[in-house]
């Protein structure tokens, strides 16, 4: 469960942390910021790795059950 919180959570934080972002439904602006390092910049490779992790199975205790 852990670590499926730290997924979502850096799958939100993926934007940068502008006032312009819409932010997910139920992701509070100020943890946003807080996920989101100013020096670490989303790119289409960071989206894609967070995605795969979020729906891998072998992740899993027993290799059945993603995040998702």
């Amino acid at each position: 469960m852990r670590s499926c919180l730290f997924v979502m959570l850096a799958l939100a934080g993926m934007a940068r942390a502008a006032d312009d972002v819409k932010l997910p439904l139920g992701i509070p602006r100020d943890l946003y910021q807080f996920v989101t390092p100013k020096d670490n910049p989303e790119t289409p490779e960071k989206i894609a790795l967070g995605k795969q992790l979020f729906f891998d199975t072998r992740l899993s205790a027993d290799g059945t059950v993603s995040c998702a």
